[in-house]
């Protein structure tokens, strides 16, 4: 930045101008002679040297009678070059002035430690340029990551390089900045995800049978028709209380408040606020109020003790042991001892054929190292993050089963005993399965209910301004500010939610009349009994 400095010639003060030519780099204006120019006053100076600043960047040199000798363009003396600072040191630095929520913190975190450091740390900020960063991405994409992933991190590599642009003034571009399509191999149209990923109504109904048929009861039925009908973040579902389900009496009036959400940080369930802090009332279709109650009364929630209160929807079983820090689990005392996970859960039933010494071997283990079986019907206090997307959601949306822990991607093996077949587990699964599950959407991500949730609501003409209050969606335009939800816009949203229901509750029916999901199959029964009497009157 061009600036002033103040002078004296015996008691006679004067100012010099001085102008900025790089980073850390400023030049003196000079006469013909070589001479620092000599002004009166500070405002002189720095009239001067913004003027020559402006002339330097245009490229047309310094002011006539004010040049900057080759001599003169040095960097401040005793300042090194702050573009020679390591991508390391700075990295630190910058992290820790952020103030961001503890999801966000850690995200970061992980970008800058696992993908940004090990390539650019060594690295000075100068030295980092558009071939070095192109050279990374082509890393990357070789390693098996997904575009998606690697734009996400060079996004926070370009908003690290930004800041040490604008905030600090270490160096004079930023190169990880690309316009919008430059360098890619395809063009982002033929990237756009296609309506086919959109969860119908029907669709949906399907994955909330198979999602229950998984993990042995009527929770995660509720929680996909809740999710779908709401369009509810997967956080703020399992961090919704029991507290803010509020029937106002009102006959069309039952609201779901969104306060909360459950996020997971270093494998811990956390309680924060919504997204971008978007509390917010939803109106509950009868249907859905209905389902909720049934859900609440049958588990009857308990206060959780990682933060006291009582969450609608719970974890399944436990699998790791009551009270040990460490979480042993069922395999850890497997693989201690020597045997398989079947003989270890033989070794705390009442199998008799196991040895006496192999049950007294794998029970010192398990003492030694905590581990606690879980009781019949004891429920973990949250799904991880993890275990309810890789055990749960993708398999009932996708059929299949995602690589982990070594094995392949393989189909859902189902005994052909109902419309959708019960999954088999255990050993010798295909010698036992009749069929296997098929794909109802390939893109196996709980947030793709929020979208077709927003799509439905967009076909059906529903007003803007209660969409975004529903979904938790600002809109900054100035027509908003002359937009209000009205009782009627309300009635209308929850009828056609109503209507959208009882046709995809239909179409199942017709597909089979029964269900091995105990709440389906009531809702079931009921709809073909209503049906019924709508026929004979």
């Amino acid at each position: 930045m061009a600036h002033a400095k103040k002078r004296y010639s015996g008691r006679t003060a004067y100012y010099t101008a001085h102008v900025t030519i790089g980073p850390g780099q400023y030049a003196a204006l000079r006469d013909e002679a070589g001479k620092p120019v000599r002004y009166p006053s500070k405002r002189a100076a720095v009239q001067a040297a913004d003027h020559a600043e402006v002339e330097h960047r245009r490229g047309a040199g310094l002011s006539p009678g004010a040049s900057a000798v080759a001599s003169g363009v040095t960097t401040m003396p005793g300042r090194k070059d702050p573009g020679s600072m390591l991508f390391s040191t700075y990295v630190q630095k910058w992290y820790t002035r952020l103030d961001l929520v503890e999801t966000t913190m850690v995200g970061y975190k992980s970008a800058i430690e696992c993908h940004l450091l090990p390539k650019f740390g060594p690295y000075a900020l100068k030295d980092i340029d558009a071939d070095l960063i192109a050279e990374w991405e082509k890393e990357k994409r070789a390693a098996g990551y997904m575009r998606s992933s690697i734009t996400l991190w060079r996004g926070r590599l370009s908003l690290i390089l930004n800041d040490a642009v604008t905030e600090d003034n270490l160096i004079s571009k930023n190169p990880a900045a690309r316009k919008r399509g430059r360098g890619r191999r395809t063009s982002r149209k033929r990237a756009r995800p296609s309506s086919q990923l959109l969860l119908s109504p029907l669709d949906a109904l399907l994955v909330a049978e198979r999602m229950a048929l998984l993990s042995g009861r009527d929770d995660e039925f509720v929680w996909e028709i809740l999710k779908r009908w709401t369009g509810l973040r997967s956080g703020e579902i399992h961090g919704l209380e029991t507290r803010y389900l509020i029937n106002t009496g009102h006959p069309r009036r039952r609201l779901l408040q969104v306060e909360w959400q459950l996020a997971e940080v270093h494998s811990k369930p956390i309680r924060i606020p919504p997204k971008d802090e978007s509390y917010r009332n939803i109106d509950l279709p009868l249907f859905l109020w209905n389902l909720l109650s049934d859900q609440v009364a049958r588990t009857q929630p308990q206060p959780c003790p990682c933060h006291g209160y009582r969450y609608v929807f719970t974890g399944n079983r436990r699998r790791r042991a009551v009270g040990n820090p460490n979480g042993a689990t069922q395999s850890a005392v497997a693989k201690k001892a020597g045997v398989s996970d079947r003989t270890v859960q033989a070794a705390f039933g009442s199998n008799g054929r196991l040895s006496d010494e192999t049950r007294a071997r794998i029970l010192a283990v398990a003492d030694e190292l905590g581990y606690q079986p879980p009781a019949p019907g004891e429920r973990a206090p949250h799904w991880s993050r993890s275990s309810f997307r890789e055990w749960v959601y993708i398999p009932a949306t996708t059929g299949h089963y995602p690589a982990n822990a070594g094995q392949p991607l393989r189909p859902v093996p189902v005994k052909s005993d109902e419309l959708q077949g019960i999954p088999v587990r255990g050993s010798n699964v295909w010698n036992r399965a009749d069929a296997c599950w098929t794909v109802i959407c390939a893109d196996g991500r709980p947030h793709r209910n929020r979208h077709s949730h927003r799509t439905d609501l967009e076909a059906a003409r529903i007003p803007r301004v209660l969409i975004d209050e529903r979904i938790g969606h600002e809109d900054a335009s100035v027509q908003a500010n002359y937009t209000h939800v009205t009782d009627d816009m309300r009635d209308e949203l929850v009828e056609m939610l109503t209507a959208q229901w009882f046709e995809a509750l239909d179409a199942r029916l017709a597909m089979c009349p029964t269900s091995p999901v105990r709440v389906l199959n009531e809702l079931l029964h009921a709809r073909a009994y209503a049906r019924s009497l709508f026929i004979v009157a």
